[in-house]
C-alpha cells in the first residue's frame, strides 16, 4: 500500500512539472529551432575586449573606490582620472576567465562577456592556469 501511495504522488508531481513547461517555438526543429534561439538570447550590443575590461574594473568589482581580486581578496585603491587597464597592471592585477581561453572563449563574442571574467592577482592567475575549482587542503595551498 505504502508503494502504490508513493507511486501516485510521484506520478501526480510529474504530471504537474510537465504542466509548467512552455513550448517556445513550437513545432520548429534542427537549424529553424537554432536560428530562432539565436535572434532571441543574441545580446543587441557586445564589447569589446577592453571595452568589457574597463566595465569589470571600474563598475562590477569596484566597491568603494577599490578593485578587490576574486581568488585572493587583493586590494588596489582606484586612482580617479587614469587609465583603468595602465593602473590594474601597474598594480598586478589581470582578468581572469572563468571558462578558459584556450577551450573556446578567445574569440569574440565570448571574450568579452563579463559573466565570465573576473579581476585577479596575475602571480595567481599564472599559478592556476586552466586547473579546475576544487576544493584542497590548506596545506597544499601555496598563497
Amino acid at each position: 500500500m505504502k508503494h502504490q501511495f508513493q507511486t501516485i504522488i510521484i506520478m501526480i508531481i510529474s504530471i504537474v512539472d510537465l504542466q509548467s513547461q512552455e513550448i517556445i517555438f513550437p513545432g520548429i526543429r534542427g537549424d529553424s529551432l537554432t536560428t530562432e534561439l539565436k535572434k532571441y538570447n543574441t545580446p543587441k550590443t557586445v564589447l569589446t575586449y577592453d571595452q568589457a575590461r574597463n566595465k569589470l574594473y571600474t563598475e562590477s568589482f569596484q566597491q568603494n573606490d577599490s578593485i578587490e581580486c576574486y581568488y585572493s581578496g587583493y586590494k588596489i585603491s582606484e586612482l580617479l582620472g587614469t587609465n583603468i587597464l595602465s593602473w590594474t597592471a601597474r598594480y598586478g592585477i589581470q582578468t581572469e576567465h572563468l571558462f578558459p581561453r584556450s577551450l573556446g572563449s578567445a574569440s569574440m563574442p565570448t571574450l568579452g562577456d563579463l559573466h565570465l571574467q573576473v579581476p585577479t592577482r596575475a602571480n595567481i592567475n599564472t599559478l592556476r592556469r586552466n586547473a579546475p575549482f576544487a576544493e584542497i587542503p590548506d596545506a597544499q595551498t601555496q598563497y
